[in-house]
């Protein structure tokens, strides 16, 4: 029966009942904590976007700029079947550039909102200065919006989290939308500019017939493209599913912060009750040695 009673379990069990108000204390007061933290904390929704990329090149067009690379590739046109994807992996990285969130921000006077404690609302002010676009695409990028691609599908998941489930999913289809704005204007201009090179080209040339038809067809198709890019809203991206309001929070999640919170106490309770005995042991063994 001494062997059982000696176990380190049975050591644990009577420390604890010697030092239960430090033991439950320890474990009380981190547990408060995390509830309380849990009901002020402020209520974070995610509005969820679904993408997949809408940008095809036309069969004539690769097939015309495969068969005079060197033109097509002077003129700025794409060659080859790895298009769509350079392209999709352009948008994105557009997407999550500092420039279009900052054009985004300022369009839709959101630095007010993002940063609401610099600013003053009675003074019509900064204090300290307005945040830097730095700060801003910082803010953003790490807490507001996320962009998940799944491989698998080729979807694209736009999630925007705030405070503010309106505002969330309002400002995730935004983005897609002027995304596909920025994108189609950016292509336009270098389809033209790419239309005005072959035209020069054609003035200043004595090519062969073949290859002033081969000029002629490429015109024609970026003609096509740039029409095309005209009339089609969801230019670089479809939308499959838009955002909508969300009804349920996305964070934080109160169970897990008072759980969290528990094991945090216990581990403290622990802790403590180690460091109590063993500085008593510390002061017992140091007496006994000073008083022999």
């Amino acid at each position: 029966m001494n062997q059982i009673k000696t176990r380190p379990i049975f050591i644990f069990l009577d420390l604890i009942k010697e030092y239960r108000n430090v033991f439950l204390s320890s474990i009380i007061v981190p547990s408060l904590v995390g509830l309380i933290y849990a009901l002020v904390a402020t209520s974070l929704f995610r509005a969820d976007v679904i993408i997949i990329s809408n940008q095809e090149e036309g069969e004539s067009l690769v097939n015309l700029s495969k068969q005079y690379s060197s033109l097509a590739a002077i003129a700025g046109i794409n060659v080859g079947s790895a298009g769509v994807v350079d392209k999709t992996d352009r948008s994105l990285a557009i997407l999550t550039s500092r420039s279009f969130l900052e054009e985004f921000v300022q369009k839709q006077d959101l630095r007010k909102k993002l940063f609401p404690e610099a600013w003053n609302q009675e003074k019509n002010k900064w204090d300290g200065g307005e945040p830097t676009a730095a700060q801003t695409y910082e803010l953003l990028i790490s807490n507001i919006v996320d962009v998940d691609v799944d491989r698998r599908t080729n979807l694209i998941t736009l999630s925007v989290i705030w405070n503010d489930p309106i505002l969330a999913a309002d400002w995730a289809n935004q983005i897609i939308k002027d995304l596909n704005k920025k994108i189609r204007e950016q292509e336009v201009k270098e389809y033209q500019k790419s239309i005005n090179f072959i035209q020069e080209q054609l003035n200043n040339s004595t090519s062969s017939a073949s290859l002033e038809t081969v000029m002629f067809n490429l015109i024609e198709e970026l003609t096509k493209k740039i029409m095309i890019a005209n009339v089609r809203e969801e230019y670089a991206f479809k939308i499959i599913d838009p955002a909508v309001v969300p009804e349920k929070k996305y964070a934080p999640s109160k169970r897990n912060i008072v759980i969290i919170s528990f094991i945090v106490g216990l581990f403290i309770s622990v802790f403590s009750i180690a460091i109590i005995t063993s500085g008593k042991k510390i002061i017992s063994d140091y007496r006994i040695h000073t008083d022999s």
